[in-house]
């Protein structure tokens, strides 16, 4: 697509404003909304109610299992965050809205608070909503709870009159106990499992005691097999494997085979086939088809799943891109529902690279989906940005927090004390453990353009490293550390660099640095970007943090000898980065503002809210990172088609 901009100036108009930003994404896949939680009328399966993600959560309906959809109107500005559904009336639904629960007995048209004389100031922080399957006059919620010594909302609550009154069930031990899970046995609703403070309890009377148990308890979910009244399968988020099971009606739980996900959700059972579906969060939806003892990966699906629920001859699929459903009988065809607009799923760009020897080719590193769940991806394009192709997988979940492409072409990216390269010439991926790399955030991961397999790491208040075999070994640069940035020379081996004790120089491909003697060097100068100009790699420009300025702007003209200050319009803005001009010394960028003249005067040639300005290697294309993050966006700066070298 192309986005026409207007622009505003500083200074005079200069060749660069009126310019088009175009942009190919990255683009995650095409996806619905968010949906945060499902629930099937018992009483008629036909009747399926969605909670999608939205201002203040949209409440959904479908009266044909799930083939149409509408969107029921709840009360004005009011968060919806649990849903549950009347057993024996698929009209009476319940909800949590602003802490507090809602009933509906007609199928969301009009709605009522329930529970308003018990909330103090603060209202409940709802974790769990449950109907008794048997007995849908009675209701149980649970509250965690408020760090603060006068909050005694939490706990478990119970109504025995379809929410009309309720009464807190204190008995787990204080009335302060943050309860994060509560489930009951739909086969025994007398049978309460809570997970309170750390610990797991059960209750047999239905809330009136509690014990606690020593060993997990199924206190997310339990699922009872209709077919053998003494088989139980429960879920916990809590110390323990995906699944356990009880043979004995759930007197006694065991922790089910460890082949599963270790973290579960959701959990269902389709009775036909004893065939176990247990939603994994950010792993996804398994399946398992000897009771829970190997389990795989229902690869059809999107990578998460955060709520699963059968009924009838259909099962229900929560995800971060939409509601999928399919037959029990055949649960390897899925369709995503349709609720809301389908539409191609943002990404988040966290980190991108332009190759120094194709000027159509460059990497991002994104993270795809909405906030409330986020794939981690690598993604590259062969045409300048105009389009983009993953080249990581849905199982491949590590974020590479940093990424750079060398003078072979080949991409490095880098996370912890983990390497990996993607080869130019095999297009395959390859990872390593490295030691020697910081085991924290905060540091990035530099290419020489020149050389070949020469990788630097800086990050401030982070020791300074180079490679010379691409990432496999690494040592210390000596004479410098806490690098924020450093600028490559034309030549491969005279580097300029600065951070937060100044700026340095190195002439030997950056194994030893010295000051730079024409910039002051202490911790009133600490630089933020520096950029050589390529075709006059005595010039440099420089961003450093001076007193009364975020970003004050210095150029040298003789290799860093002296520098002069300069007047720019960003002095009191965000940092970003320098972009100098291949082709033209004179011609630089910072985000979205142009100077052709050196940095002497500025036009602000782009949107306010783009950075991280880069141009390709002949100078034909400029790209920066669009607002909030979001896509990677181009314009020409020269006419001309971009070359490689060979």
């Amino acid at each position: 697509m192309t986005l026409r901009l207007f622009v505003l100036a500083f200074a005079a108009t200069t060749a660069a404003s009126g310019m088009e930003l175009s942009t190919g994404g990255p683009y995650g896949r095409l996806a619905r909304p968010t949906v945060m939680s499902v629930a099937v009328a018992p009483s008629a399966p036909s009747v399926v109610y969605a909670l999608t993600e939205s201002i203040g959560g949209q409440l959904n309906r479908s009266l044909d299992g799930g083939q149409s959809w509408q969107a029921l109107t709840f009360l004005t500005d009011r968060y919806i965050e649990r849903l549950a559904v009347d057993p024996s009336n698929p009209f009476t639904i319940y909800v949590i809205s602003e802490r507090s629960p809602y009933r509906s007995d007609d199928g969301g048209r009009s709605w009522k608070r329930l529970a308003s004389d018990l909330a103090g100031g603060y209202g409940f922080i709802v974790t769990a909503l449950l109907v008794d399957p048997q007995d849908p006059s009675t209701v149980y919620f649970a509250s965690a709870c408020f760090q603060r010594p006068d909050y005694h909302e939490a706990g478990v609550y119970k109504s025995t009159d379809r929410g009309e009154t309720w009464t807190q069930l204190s008995s787990l031990g204080r009335n302060t106990d943050c309860v994060y899970e509560l489930a009951l046995d739909p086969a025994a609703p007398g049978h309460l499992y809570a997970l309170s403070q750390g610990s797991a309890f059960r209750s047999d009377d239905a809330g009136m005691t509690w014990t606690r148990s020593a060993n997990p308890l199924p206190t997310k979910a339990v699922v009872a097999d209709p077919n053998n009244p003494m088989l139980r399968y429960g879920i916990t988020e809590f110390g323990t494997s995906g699944l356990l099971v009880s043979s004995d009606a759930g007197r006694t739980w065991l922790s089910a085979a460890q082949t599963g996900p270790p973290y579960a959700v959701g959990l269902a059972l389709d009775p036909a086939t004893q065939r176990l579906f247990l939603a994994g969060a950010t792993d996804g939806l398994f399946r398992s088809d000897d009771r829970g003892g190997h389990w795989t990966r229902v690869r059809a699906l999107p990578p998460d799943a955060v709520a699963v629920v059968s009924s009838g001859n259909a099962l229900f699929v929560a995800t971060a891109f939409g509601l999928y459903h399919a037959f029990l009988a055949d649960p390897e065809v899925w369709e995503v529902a349709p609720i809301g607009q389908q539409r191609l799923a943002g990404v988040a760009i966290y980190s991108y690279a332009l190759d120094p020897t194709d000027a159509s080719t460059l990497f991002a590193g994104g993270l795809e989906g909405p906030s409330s769940y986020q794939i981690p991806r690598v993604y590259r394009s062969i045409d300048g940005g105009a389009h983009w192709q993953a080249i990581t997988t849905d199982d491949d979940r590590i974020l590479r927090q940093t990424i750079t492409v060398d003078a072979a072409g080949d991409l490095y990216a880098a996370s912890g004390g983990m390497m990996w390269s993607f080869a130019k010439a095999t297009q395959t991926w390859q990872s390593w453990t490295s030691p020697d790399l910081p085991s924290q955030v905060g540091w990035h991961l530099l290419a020489n353009p020149r050389r070949r397999g020469v990788l630097y790491t800086i990050g401030p208040y982070q020791p300074a490293l180079y490679s010379v075999d691409g990432g496999r070994n690494w040592s210390a640069m000596n004479g410098v550390s806490g690098l924020r940035t450093v600028s490559v020379a034309p030549n491969g081996f005279d580097l300029f660099g600065g951070g937060i004790s100044g700026v340095f120089e190195s002439h030997d491909g950056g194994a030893t640095w010295l000051p730079n003697g024409g910039a002051e060097n202490s911790s009133a100068t600490d630089t933020w970007s520096i950029a050589i100009a390529p075709s006059r790699p005595q010039m440099l420009y420089r961003l450093s943090a001076i007193p009364g300025t975020l970003a004050a702007l210095f150029r040298s003209n003789d290799a860093g000898t002296t520098w002069m200050r300069l007047v720019w319009p960003g002095e009191h803005g965000p940092l970003d980065t320098i972009a100098v001009d291949p082709l033209d010394y004179l011609s630089l960028w910072i985000g979205p503002l142009h100077s052709s003249d050196g940095g002497e005067t500025w036009t602000w040639a782009l949107p306010a809210g783009v950075s991280s300005a880069k141009i390709d290697r002949d100078g034909k294309r400029l790209f920066v990172v669009g607002q909030y993050n979001v896509q990677i966006f181009w314009t020409k700066l020269r006419n001309g088609h971009p070359r490689a070298v060979r």
